[in-house]
């Protein structure tokens, strides 16, 4: 599609069918606030909604667990100030990005991980649960299934689970400042059935996010082991930054990656600061929800049979 102006000094763009509960909950928020208190409203509030849904099971509550049955979430948010908040390897909790923005608040530190990011939540009034609270009747079957063929010691090495990460990016004005401003934000519940540790492109600032005012914001979804090493979400930011719009700059990168790594699952959702926004993927079935003055709506990037496979969701 083309790059498309938002109305009203707003709009927010989230990943896949679920991101359509994250711009809902993100327009409640931005149909009558505006500046960084309201961006960060937003896309917590948008992407918590995805993290407490049961029924998704790549994010939050509901999410497949790590390969010994624990529930391990990822989650960051950036403004497009520069300021950040991330959690890696958190445990104990239905969502992370409600605590992805206490580190951003309260930390003096950006990233947090495993037992750190535990403890500091609960030294700021969150309350940890046990992990069998945390895993649904299908989280546990999937698990158990896994259970059951890990003789073959090369079911963790090889797992193919991918997971379809909640990504959101969100752009409002600043009334104050009489500028727009922008923010990303993500999480996930990683890859299904992970090594214990495992942390993907989501929360790491540049690869899962990145946020720049004056230029735009942009989060990723797909395969986090290869996303992660090519910095993409800031490729997208700083092809924005030099000129392209959200669209272009989305297939631009798209491109260099399937040139990098062939059969690489990836995709990208973006914004900019005057409020355009694109999306593009190395795969045909990428759908992402978008919310602007002409309402709440859900796309599927259109891509050519001949030349791009089909997504595969495994989770």
């Amino acid at each position: 599609m083309m790059d498309a102006p938002c109305g009203g000094g707003s709009v927010a763009i989230a990943t896949w069918d679920f991101g359509l509960q994250a711009v809902e909950n993100a327009a409640r928020v931005l149909h009558e606030n505006t500046g960084y208190q309201a961006l960060l409203d937003a896309i917590v509030r948008g992407i918590e909604s995805v993290e407490l849904d049961p029924k998704v099971s790549s994010v939050g509550y509901g999410g497949l667990p790590n390969a010994d049955g624990v529930l391990q979430l990822d989650a960051a948010l950036m403004l497009g100030n520069g300021r950040g908040g991330s959690v890696l390897s958190l445990q104990g909790f239905p969502a992370a990005i409600p605590i992805a923005r206490l580190v951003l608040e309260k930390s003096p530190h950006p990233c947090l991980c495993g037992n750190g990011a535990k403890k500091f939540a609960e030294q700021h009034g969150f309350q940890s649960v046990d992990n069998a609270q945390l895993l649904t009747p299908y989280a546990l079957q999937r698990w158990e299934a896994f259970q059951k063929q890990r003789n073959d010691e090369t079911m963790i090495a090889n797992n193919n689970e991918l997971s379809d990460t909640v990504g959101l990016v969100c752009c409002t004005n600043d009334d104050v400042a009489n500028q727009s401003v922008v923010a990303a934000g993500c999480a996930t519940s990683g890859t299904a059935f992970k090594q214990d540790g495992r942390v993907g492109d989501s929360a790491l600032f540049g690869s899962g996010l990145y946020a720049k005012d004056g230029v735009g914001a942009a989060v990723s979804t797909g395969d986090g082991d290869v996303i992660m090493r090519y910095c993409c979400a800031y490729q997208i930011v700083e092809e924005m930054r030099l000129g392209l719009g959200p669209q272009r700059a989305c297939q631009v990168v798209v491109d260099r990656l399937r040139n990098q790594v062939a059969d690489c699952q990836a995709a990208f959702v973006a914004v900019n600061s005057a409020g355009e926004y694109g999306a593009y993927s190395t795969h045909r079935g990428f759908s992402y929800a978008v919310w602007d003055k002409q309402g709440i709506r859900v796309h599927q990037v259109s891509l050519s049979e001949s030349e791009f496979p089909v997504w595969k969701h495994l989770c």
